[in-house]
């Protein structure tokens, strides 16, 4: 994570309003950090973890949460709804993100599979 918001943040002389980190407490404290030796400090940040599932194979119930929202120096998270659009452009953003990241290590793997260095 640290690789990627220096090489973003002093490469890049655009400022985005806010950066959406993938995760909870922990990644959104590692960004504190990151900013904080960068030198960012008027740059919004949030963290995005996933909705949680708790399941006892005892019961047939499962018990699920909703999706959070982190925010820097707030002890409970902000609860998505799934009816809302701030939940769906969310996300959505996410998941891009995610299938981004899946194809980039597929094509790496591939190459190093067939004797080809990446990029």
């Amino acid at each position: 994570m640290k690789e990627v918001l220096e090489r973003r943040f002093l490469n890049d002389l655009s400022a985005p309003d806010l950066v959406v980190v993938d995760g909870g407490k922990g990644q959104l404290s590692q960004v504190e950090l990151i900013f904080g030796e960068l030198g960012i400090n008027d740059i919004e940040y949030v963290g995005l973890a996933k909705a949680r599932t708790k399941r006892d194979f005892k019961s047939s119930e499962v018990e699920s949460s909703l999706e959070r929202i982190f925010k820097p120096g707030q002890k409970n998270p902000i609860l998505l709804k799934p009816s809302t659009g701030a939940y769906r452009v969310l996300t959505q953003l996410r998941d891009e993100s995610h299938r981004f990241a899946i194809a980039f290590h597929r094509e790496v793997r591939d190459k190093k599979s067939l004797g080809f260095k990446p990029k």
